[in-house]
């Protein structure tokens, strides 16, 4: 499948490690250390994504924790509510896109209704990227950039990818 015709449903890992919003923020940062989860979904009773919560969010609350500025919190008080999302149908190159311009690790995917339907991780848009510029392309003959070198015109660096 070409990256043009990837989407989310097809990349994304469909049970993703999620948390609740009145879980235990300092036992869920060390679930989450232990999973090796950079980043987890945090999801209502109805599966519908309310927050996300991330390492750094747990620097940041755990550093306070630690200082005794704050007591320990709830996930809900951690969490950040604006969650960049897709749905399934959401191309791989936006997909992308979000996790470029937002830095983020993850992209949930939600179904109409909210419902977290899975997460597309960047390892899984960098793998789907590479397995399509693997794929055998049909080149232009080598004769073809040389005859425009003989007729002395200038060579277009561009044709080495038209095909």
């Amino acid at each position: 499948m070409t990256v043009a015709r990837t989407r989310a449903r097809d990349i994304l890992d469909p049970n993703p490690w999620t948390l609740r919003p009145d879980a235990a923020a300092l036992d869920s940062l060390q679930a989450m250390l232990r999973r090796r989860v950079t980043a987890a979904p945090v999801t209502d009773a109805t599966g519908r994504l309310v927050g996300i919560i991330s390492e750094l969010d747990g620097i940041r609350m755990a550093s306070q924790v630690w200082s005794n500025v704050i007591p320990a919190p709830r996930v809900d008080a951690v969490m950040v509510t604006v969650v960049h999302t897709a749905r399934p149908g959401t191309a791989v190159l936006p997909l992308a896109g979000l996790i470029e311009k937002h830095r983020i690790q993850q992209v949930p995917v939600v179904d109409e209704h909210g419902v977290l339907v899975g997460v597309v991780h960047r390892a899984a848009i960098l793998r789907a990227i590479l397995d399509d510029l693997r794929v055998e392309r049909p080149r232009a003959p080598r004769g073809l950039y040389l005859s425009a070198i003989d007729r002395g015109e200038p060579a277009r660096l561009s044709s080495a990818r038209e095909g």
